[in-house]
């Protein structure tokens, strides 16, 4: 675990543009689980399209990503 920088601020170490160099220049992409689809839609937030479908299996409610790789959690 790395040092508290802040006792009185949980979230010190968590502001904007403090991302590690290995993921800074990741795209940004919003993953949405729909249930009634099992699918995930993969979102561009700078336009606001669907970029994407992933087949989620059963009712997806959340994903894990790495470069060029995602897979929804049943």
């Amino acid at each position: 675990m790395p040092p508290v920088l802040n006792p009185n601020d949980i979230y010190a170490a968590d502001r904007p543009g403090a991302l590690s160099p290995v993921v800074k220049n990741f795209p940004s992409l919003v993953y949405v689980p729909n249930s009634e689809s099992d699918t995930v839609s993969v979102i561009d937030p700078t336009t606001y399209k669907v970029v994407n479908h992933l087949s989620g299996g059963w009712s997806p409610r959340s994903t894990w990503c790495r470069p060029g790789t995602c897979a929804p959690c049943g």
